[in-house]
């Protein structure tokens, strides 16, 4: 497995940039107040954890790795599909993820990070 794992931590140094360009925003609109966070991407085949340091540098790994911030759960396929794609927006084709926000933070970071993911 760890096709999920692997095509998270090809995304990572797209989220590290996102993530520390905002470390350093004035606060109310930015990251740090925010950080650490894990996003457990749950398939129909494999899961797989992010996670952003205090510091903004994110690390990828498979399995669960505690509830997390968000779950993020959609088909492997078109996870796959988003998170590979040449070219990350804020949309894409297919039915949508379901996003499950178990922290307020969690939902801020995502908000701001998202479009690293193409999410």
């Amino acid at each position: 497995m760890g096709q999920l794992r692997d095509a998270l931590g090809a995304v990572c140094p797209d989220i590290e940039g996102r993530a520390k360009a905002r470390l350093s925003v004035p606060s109310g609109g930015g990251l740090r107040e925010w950080l650490p966070q894990s996003w457990v991407f749950e398939t129909d085949i494999e899961t797989a954890t992010l996670h952003i340091d205090a510091e903004g540098n994110a690390t990828a790994a498979e399995g669960s790795h505690g509830e997390g911030d968000i779950n993020v759960i959609w088909d492997q396929g078109h996870l796959i599909e988003v998170l590979t794609a040449k070219v990350r927006s804020a949309s894409f084709i297919g039915a949508n993820p379901k996003l499950r926000f178990r922290t307020v933070n969690g939902q801020r970071a995502f908000n701001l990070l998202r479009g690293a993911l193409g999410l």
